[in-house]
């Protein structure tokens, strides 16, 4: 089911990655990114649903202490392979996303910003405990 709340890419070609405003910034001083993460799964996470990418947000990110952002990535323009694949459970958080696609897309290899379209921030809120719920971002701009 469509969220209301978001504006949904007609394209099939997009897919999204969400990224802490610190591997953000960082991200932009070069022509290729790998996030923190990368080592110990061998690929970056992505989606292509964004309300799937919503739910992951306020699974993992909801203890974090600075801004999340959301990039809108061209599929056809990354240039490390990207695989489909089954999800799978990633530690004891997050079970959720996993039951709302049959597949997410995984990139092999390092990001080139130049696949990269826009970004868009992740609109927080306090849900309560010190966690925070995220809203899908009004706008995206380019880097």
């Amino acid at each position: 089911m469509k969220e209301e709340n978001i504006k949904y890419d007609d394209n099939e070609s997009i897919i999204y990655h969400l990224i802490p405003e610190s591997d953000l910034r960082n991200m932009t001083q070069a022509e290729y990114f790998i996030p923190s993460g990368f080592e110990k799964d061998g690929f970056i996470h992505c989606t292509a649903e964004p309300e799937v990418a919503r739910v992951v947000a306020h699974s993992y990110y909801s203890e974090l202490d600075e801004r999340l952002y959301i990039l809108r990535l061209n599929l056809s323009a990354l240039e490390s392979e990207v695989k489909f694949e089954a999800p799978s459970q990633n530690g004891d958080t997050g079970k959720e996303h996993l039951k709302m696609t049959d597949a997410f897309p995984h990139i092999y290899g390092p990001m080139n910003i130049s696949a990269v379209i826009d970004a868009g921030e992740m609109v927080a809120s306090e849900a309560g405990g010190g966690r925070k719920e995220f809203s899908w971002p009004e706008a995206f701009k380019p880097l």
